[in-house]
């Protein structure tokens, strides 16, 4: 599913193995580049800096560049207006 390009939304217990189900595919596709060629969104800053942390381990082979940025939930409300 991931491999046919199309956006994925998915949802499941913790431990289940979503970050390897959806990594390392992406680990796989991605090419160096200076463009961006995938987003991952995580609800939290402590989530967001372990599915970092995965995907460091999981592209160090492939020395490509991957980025872990936060946005404060003011800044989402505000942006957004949720």
């Amino acid at each position: 599913m991931f491999l046919s390009g199309i956006d994925i939304l998915a949802q499941a217990q913790t431990g289940s193995g979503k970050t390897g189900a959806f990594g390392i595919p992406l680990v796989d596709t991605v090419r160096k580049s200076d463009q961006l060629q995938s987003l991952i969104l995580a609800p939290t800053r402590e989530l967001a800096q372990q599915v970092g942390e995965q995907l460091r381990l999981m592209s160090r082979a492939k020395r490509i560049k991957k980025s872990v940025s936060y946005l404060v939930e003011q800044v989402l409300k505000d942006k957004f207006k949720i």
